[in-house]
């Protein structure tokens, strides 16, 4: 009797390593949907950070600019002038983005002496600079001495850029509280300037082609020096 044949066992292959095409897509899919999540996330934070950080920086201008205006708007006072009945006007400038005036207040030395001012915006720049002469005391005899603004000047930039709004930087009251308005050119008269007892100042910094609204202060100086009785507006 003779051996039946035998056929050997099939050998078993192991299956294929990696993924099928439709499982590649699929996670290429996924991960794109997560990148897109993840950069909008990185681009919002990023964009609320330099939002805060400019109002921060803007809120901070406006603050310095705002108190050093204010301190020496307050302090406004006439300049006597020997032989004369009377002195020399507080303002020689007053419009709408512009100001000049003689002030009491001194911070560089130890007297108190006056001081002319300038507060301008700079049409380039759009930055709000301060202009500082300081006075130099002419005896006028043995028993009088006035002051002349003949010492140095110096200038600093207070906040920039300051944004244009439709409500002036400057604005001005008489005694009873009633706005003097400017000229067709946005400066007042000599007349007009003498009759200055309070000054509405409003500042907006901030740049106008930013999604970032502007800061914005307001107050009110009063000229108690020149009008001890004068109304706020």
């Amino acid at each position: 009797m003779s051996a039946a044949a035998t056929s050997p066992a099939p050998v078993r292959r192991p299956a294929d390593a990696g993924v099928s095409l439709a499982e590649l897509l699929v996670a290429i899919m996924v991960f794109g949907i997560v990148m897109a999540v993840a950069t909008s996330t990185f681009i919002s934070l990023t964009r609320a950070t330099s939002q805060s950080r400019s109002i921060d920086t803007a809120t901070r201008q406006a603050t310095n600019g705002m108190d050093s205006m204010a301190r020496v708007v307050r302090s406004a006072s006439n300049n006597p002038v020997p032989n004369s009945a009377a002195p020399t006007p507080a303002f020689s400038v007053a419009g709408v983005s512009e100001l000049t005036l003689i002030s009491s207040v001194n911070l560089t030395g130890s007297t108190t002496k006056p001081q002319l001012t300038t507060y301008r915006v700079d049409p380039a720049t759009r930055g709000l600079v301060e202009s500082t002469t300081q006075s130099v005391g002419v005896s006028a005899s043995a028993s009088s001495t006035f002051w002349q603004f003949t010492g140095a000047t110096t200038s600093r930039v207070l906040a920039s850029p300051v944004r244009g709004t439709a409500t002036p930087l400057f604005r001005y009251y008489d005694v009873g509280g009633t706005e003097i308005l400017p000229a067709a050119t946005g400066y007042l008269t000599d007349a007009q300037e003498k009759s200055i007892a309070s000054v509405s100042i409003t500042l907006t910094v901030g740049r106008a082609d930013s999604a970032t609204a502007g800061v914005t202060l307001s107050t009110v100086a009063v000229l108690s020096n020149l009008f001890p009785s004068a109304v706020t507006p």
